[in-house]
Formats: structure tokens, sequence, C-alpha cells
């Protein structure tokens, strides 16, 4: 029933405060120069984007990776007031033509958690990216490949899935292999952008085997010498699901610990069994506003799955799980979402963000909620210092 109630149910309280270390850590760059320089070590409690391992140095080219193509699977959780960070060690080798990042870590608590600073002990991560950078042969390109291991075993009695089982705890063991492509590209009087994404997981979801698949294709140009320099772009992004809840697998493609409002603004839904076909702008009506919209049509992968929300483990024990999955009523179309926002940002230290979002329900809601609507607004101030 919205962001307050979600806030409570996890704290229990009206009016949750805290004080944690959010990031806490020791980087050593360059660990073997002159010889070998590029070598580099972070020890101890940061963040992680994955897709943001490295950046190219060409604007248009980071912008797709920085808003369209990181925190897919694992992101600091973000706008919540508590958010996510990772305790453990990174070690990246950054050359000229590539980039090769290492994370080990274990998650905090944190999004809609107070607790934030304590350590999800029974969640264990590994990733491990590379990135090759643009190059003569290559040119406005970066290609990516990713794994990821994903543990958990925490004392959490809610179950998210399509199987009308009890589970004491958790037990998962997924592993994703992937690979993506951004590109950017000088044409006529713009840029073409473009991006593809495809994840493959096998595993162990509790009892079950786990075998899912998602994808992302998206494309857009912009006008950089017109007034305004309007920015349009489509795509597609697919999480698989679950066709039979009584089979020996589990097909429901698992976001582990995405960022999931950076591809739901209104996060009312995210990528597991789900299909969203978008449209968006942008506009720049002055160096300092930018004015996005976009339009999504959402839709279930499988009508015999649950409809998702959620951006992973929160609590390390308890009765919430991270995700939180809504029966389908054998239904698949989720309905559409229209969004407006608008940043400003008139200082490198000060960033305004408006947004108003509405949701009219489809098929899936119509069947749970007396009212298939929804409305979300809310302004937001961030300061850096």
């Amino acid at each position: 029933m919205g962001t307050g109630a979600t806030y409570f149910q996890h704290t229990g309280d009206r009016s949750a405060t805290a004080f944690f270390i959010k990031h806490l850590n020791l980087e050593l760059r360059d660990l073997l120069a002159p010889g070998l320089p590029g070598i580099h070590l972070k020890l101890g409690r940061f963040a992680y984007q994955d897709g943001l391992e490295t950046l190219t140095g060409e604007p248009k080219l980071d912008w797709v990776k920085r808003v369209r193509g990181s925190e897919r699977l694992l992101g600091p959780f973000g706008w919540s007031a508590f958010q996510r960070s990772f305790d453990g060690v990174q070690v990246s080798v950054d050359q000229p033509r590539f980039n090769w990042t290492t994370m080990v870590s274990r998650p905090t608590q944190g999004g809609f958690e107070e607790k934030a600073g304590e350590t999800i002990d029974p969640i264990g991560l590994l990733a491990a990216s590379l990135t090759l950078k643009p190059s003569a042969r290559l040119p406005h390109t970066a290609p990516r490949l990713f794994y990821l291991r994903y543990d958990d075993e925490r004392n959490v009695s809610q179950r998210v899935d399509n199987v009308a089982a009890a589970a004491p705890k958790v037990h998962l063991a997924i592993n994703t292999y992937g690979v993506e492509a951004t590109g950017a590209y000088p044409i006529a009087v713009g840029e073409l952008d473009l991006l593809g994404w495809v994840a493959l997981q096998e595993g162990d979801w509790y009892e079950l085997d786990h075998s899912a698949i998602a994808l992302a294709v998206e494309g857009g140009y912009q006008w950089t010498q017109a007034a305004w320099k309007p920015h349009v772009r489509a795509g597609w992004l697919y999480g698989s699901g679950d066709s039979e809840p009584g089979d020996r697998r589990h097909g429901t493609f698992f976001q582990i610990l995405p960022t999931a409002r950076k591809y739901a603004q209104l996060p009312f839904y995210n990528l597991m069994n789900s299909s969203d076909l978008f449209v968006q702008g942008f506009l720049k009506p002055h160096k300092d506003v930018t004015v996005r919209a976009d339009w999504h049509w959402l839709s279930l992968a499988e009508r015999n799955d649950r409809w998702y929300s959620g951006a992973g483990a929160t609590q390390e024990r308890g009765q919430l799980f991270g995700f939180v999955g809504r029966h389908s009523q054998g239904k698949r179309g989720l309905g559409h979402l229209v969004d407006l926002a608008v940043t400003y940002t008139p200082t490198p230290f000060l960033t305004l963000y408006g947004y108003y979002g509405h949701v009219f329900g489809g098929s899936v809601i119509e069947a749970i909620y007396a009212g298939a609507s929804a409305n979300f607004a809310y302004l937001e101030a961030e300061l850096r210092f």
C-alpha cells in the first residue's frame, strides 16, 4: 500500500531513524606501479554497481551505461532512506583496452530496513566483469561479459515463488552468466545509442532446479544540434517466469540485489516474470534542466506465475524475503504506466527531482484490487558534499 507501509512493515515504527556506517573502505591504486600500473584494491564497506565497473570517457556511451545499463542485478538499492552497501573486497585491473573487476562480498541490510549497518552473513556474492573499451577496431562500443554467484541461507520463512510449499529457511545457489553491448555513434545531426543485454541463470532454488533467462534490447536517437536536444528511445525488457508450478524446475528469473527503481520509477514491478515494452523521451530546455517522459506496456511472462516486485534481501532473518509475489489469477495483463520527471541541477552540489506516475491497471491488478489505477508523486532534494 505504498512506501510508508513498507517502512512500517520492516521497522514496526511510525518514525524509524538510525545511524549507521554506509561507506568505510581502504582503496589502494596502482599496487604494482610502475612495473604494472592499473591494478586497484578496495577493501571494506563500499557501493557496487554492476555494469559500471569502468567508464569510457565518451559522454553518450557512459550515459547509456549509467542510466540504462547499470544495477540491473547488483546495486545500492537507491532512493530509499537506508539503501544498501557491500562488505568485502574488490580487485580491478584497468588497462587502456579493457577492465577486469572481481568483487567478493556480503550485502548489508537496508532498503526499507533501518538497521542498515548490519551485514547479511548468510548471503555470499561473487561478481566478475570483463569490459572491452572503445578502440580503433571497435569505436564507440563497450562490450561486457559478466558472471555472478549468489548463495543465500537466511533464516527467513517467506518463500516467494508459485510453489504452495513452506520453507523453514532460504536455500538458493544461483549462477548468472551474461553478455552486454553498449554503443553510441555519431550519425547525421545527432547520436544513435544502442544497448543489448542477456543473462542466463542455473542453479538451485530451494529443492528445485533453477533455470531462467532475462534480456534487454534498447535503442535511441538524440538530435544534439536541435533546440532542447530531443532524445527518443524505445526498448523491451523481459524476465522469464515459471510456467509449471508443479514440476521440478523453477523458471522465474531471479534479479538478485538490484536497484529496481532505475528501471521502474514507480516500482510496482521488476524484471522477474515480466515483459516491459517502453518508449521514453528526454528534453533539455536549459543546461541545468532535464525533462523525461516514459510509457510502459507491462505484462507477465507466464500467467501461472506471480506478479513480482521488490529489490532483493533487506533482512538477515525474519519474515521478509526481499521480493514480493502476488497471485496472477491466471492472467497476464499488468497494465500501462505513464510518468513524467524533471531534474534541476542548479549547482554541482544540489539536485532537485520531481516525479509523477500513473498506472492504468490491467487484468492482473483488476483481479486483486477494487480499483485498478494508482498515482505516485514525490519531490526529492539531494545534497553532495
